[in-house]
């Protein structure tokens, strides 16, 4: 079967420096062999919901307050340590040069992020269109998590 350009599904993005196109698929692929099959699990780490302790328990019951701001404290470095590994993630698969400060180029921290949200949703709309056409077979351990990653503080 011969593909119009047109028909290609081919992801661009700007890596920092300049405009580039990847295979979909193939990224794809990286991307599950990079996360162990569990794209999401990173995700899900990334964006995860912390509480901080209340202040008010803390004359009331001090010994159990101190032991909340410890397991506040764990998850939000746990969380800011999977923003890293997503951000290594989205580099490596993109083939991104880390921001470089002294020449401005590079990809920082938030570009990371919008290539990779952009990708999720590519691949959303990707296998949206090709379950509606039913001609091709997209290889997924479900969707990809596109809602936006923040820094939790």
């Amino acid at each position: 079967m011969n593909y119009a350009p047109e028909q290609r599904q081919i992801f661009k993005y700007f890596d920092g420096e300049k405009h580039m196109h990847c295979d979909p698929l193939a990224t794809y692929r990286d991307l599950l062999v990079m996360t162990r099959g569990k794209p999401n699990d990173l995700v899900r780490s990334a964006k995860m919901k912390i509480k901080q302790p209340d202040e008010a328990n803390k004359e009331k019951s001090p010994d159990i307050y101190a032991r909340m701001e410890q397991e506040y404290v764990e998850k939000l470095v746990q969380s800011h340590e999977a923003q890293k590994i997503l951000e290594d993630v989205t580099r490596r698969l993109f083939h991104m040069k880390p921001f470089d400060p002294s020449t401005g180029k590079g990809a920082d921290s938030a570009l990371c992020m919008a290539v990779w949200h952009d990708f999720a949703d590519f691949m959303t709309e990707l296998k949206k269109k090709q379950e509606t056409e039913q001609t091709a077979f997209i290889p997924t351990a479900g969707p990809l998590d596109t809602t936006p990653t923040t820094a939790n503080t």
